[in-house]
């Protein structure tokens, strides 16, 4: 489809961004209203600030027609991109630091790879900043990014996390750069609501709520082979490939031609919110070719060796898509025999508003003192007198969910992720919880995470504003609490917890954490 321009005053503004290839230095040309968008421009604009969904552009030529309030535009060129990541060195409070502030081993890292990871002097021109916190590194996307921060990096670990999240990000952009897919080939995702049973196709602009459940369809036309290769980019830049599982083929052959369900029905949980991808390649075959498998895109960026690995994301794409005549590299002069396509289906998971559920019917317990894991808390928080216990939809009858509260309102939700029993506990200071959700009369609400199952909370997120994402964290050493203010993660999420509180079954701490969506109960 076109890209529309929205005109307000002096700023014009396109409706595509950076998963588009609508990247800063991009030029688009408008045409008159009316117009094939092949038709001469009205005007030229290059794009100075793009985001992942948007992007800003100032006019290069011609004038914006009288009275027009929207116009259709083509992508003109677009720069030469090299798919390094820009990062900038800032203090936490955003000031700039240096090479010497860095440890050792990320000074070496950085200065052996410039060509993938390029220092910048300002935060505002970086993708992402690496923050230098005495000896602690945390990562904080730019606005334009739209994804949270990575907290607590250990420099030997620094090249892995940063290997990620170049590559999840390098195969966003280069997916537009590309032709139009193939028009044989349709890929869609169907969402299933939560508790629901009805199948409705995601349309752009969906949200998914953690509990939803997924699925990727494909319809090939036409009677040919397709190889197809299904990654899901998840927010916390993981790349994880859904098809073809262990053990199958990603061949697709003629005789599939009714819709496909290529990935069945697969539940959301709540480890990585944000901004994700769904990213298809479907590559047309002969009988004869061997199946084309990417396993590799997966893998560990700083362990694999390989053309996947060590060239560019463009690379990498431009040499999946095209077939040469004789096997391996393509060599000078090789004329592409066929060609695939890219799909991307961008997504976008987040909770729906959260708060307390409601007392249930029964009668409330009394506390005779606050509940031991909410002594010494960084903030103050008064609890009230009533307590219930009830069962989440994970617990299978069992008592996992802890409310406290005034006789009005719970106050506060406890989660206990063993539930020993069916009938509770007998008393609320004798239940242990590895999460508690508080909601504070000013509107601020806290999660506190027992990351270790120690007995005792040692994160605490705060959200002063109500949107999901915490402004402000404190971890504790000891009895003491250290804050850490200026940072951007989820409020509630799984991925505060450790695999050994969590279980096996992720999808089970989904169900024990939807208590907190408004308007259901535990």
């Amino acid at each position: 489809p076109p890209i529309l321009l929205a005109l307000r005053g002096d700023e014009i503004r396109a409706d595509r961004g950076l998963l588009a290839g609508i990247e800063v230095g991009t030029v688009l040309a408008a045409v008159a209203d009316g117009a094939p968008l092949d038709a001469e421009p009205v005007l030229e604009l290059e794009v100075v600030e793009a985001g992942v969904y948007d992007a800003r552009g100032r006019l290069r030529s011609g004038a914006v027609p009288d009275g027009a309030t929207t116009l259709r535009a083509r992508v003109v060129s677009r720069p030469v991109s090299d798919f390094s990541l820009a990062l900038a060195l800032v203090a936490p409070d955003g000031s700039a630091r240096g090479t010497d502030d860095l440890p050792e081993r990320v000074r070496a890292f950085l200065s052996a790879e410039g060509g993938r990871f390029r220092l910048v002097a300002r935060a505002a021109e970086a993708d992402w900043s690496l923050v230098v916190d005495g000896q602690h590194l945390h990562l904080r996307a730019a606005d334009r990014i739209g994804s949270h921060d990575v907290l607590d990096v250990a420099p030997e670990r620094l090249p892995l996390v940063l290997g990620r999240i170049r590559r999840a990000f390098g195969l966003r952009r280069a997916c537009a750069l590309f032709d139009a897919p193939d028009p044989s080939l349709d890929v869609w995702v169907e969402r299933r609501p939560r508790g629901g049973a009805v199948a409705v196709r995601l349309a752009p602009g969906d949200r998914l709520v953690p509990g939803d459940e997924l699925r990727v369809m494909l319809h090939k036309t036409g009677g040919g082979i397709v190889d197809a290769n299904v990654y899901y980019l998840d927010a916390s830049h993981g790349i994880q490939r859904l098809f073809p599982r262990a053990g199958g083929t990603a061949r697709l052959e003629p005789k599939a031609e009714a819709p496909l369900e290529i990935v069945s029905w697969t539940p959301v949980i709540d480890d990585a919110l944000g901004i994700e991808n769904l990213w298809v390649l479907a590559v047309p075959r002969g009988p004869a070719d061997p199946v084309l498998a990417l396993q590799d895109l997966s893998q560990d960026p700083t362990t694999t060796r390989g053309l996947a690995v060590e060239s560019a994301a463009r690379g990498i794409l431009q040499e999946l898509l095209t077939e040469p005549r004789t096997r391996g590299i393509a060599a000078a002069g090789d004329e592409p025999v066929r060609r695939g396509s890219v799909f991307q289906v961008p997504l976008h998971t987040d909770w729906p508003p959260l708060g307390p559920p409601a007392w249930s019917a029964g009668e409330l317990g009394r506390l005779d003192s606050p509940h031991p894991f909410l002594a010494g808390l960084p903030v103050d928080f008064e609890a009230g007198p009533c307590w219930q216990q009830s069962s989440s939809p994970a617990a299978a009858g069992r008592r996992d969910i802890l409310l406290l509260g005034s006789p009005e309102r719970p106050r506060a939700v406890l989660v206990d992720f063993s539930s020993p029993a069916a009938e509770g506990t007998p008393d609320a200071a004798s239940f242990d919880p590895e999460a508690a959700f508080l909601f504070l009369d000013d509107g601020r609400r806290l999660s506190l995470y027992d990351r270790g199952d120690a007995g005792r909370f040692d994160l605490a997120l705060l959200d002063a504003d109500g949107d999901g994402v915490a402004e402000v964290r404190w971890t504790r050493t000891g009895a003491e609490w250290i804050l850490q203010p200026a940072v951007r993660v989820p409020w509630l999420s799984q991925s505060h917890l450790q695999s050994s509180v969590l279980g096996p079954r992720r999808e089970l701490a989904t169900a024990r954490f939807s208590v907190l969506a408004r308007g259901s109960g535990p």
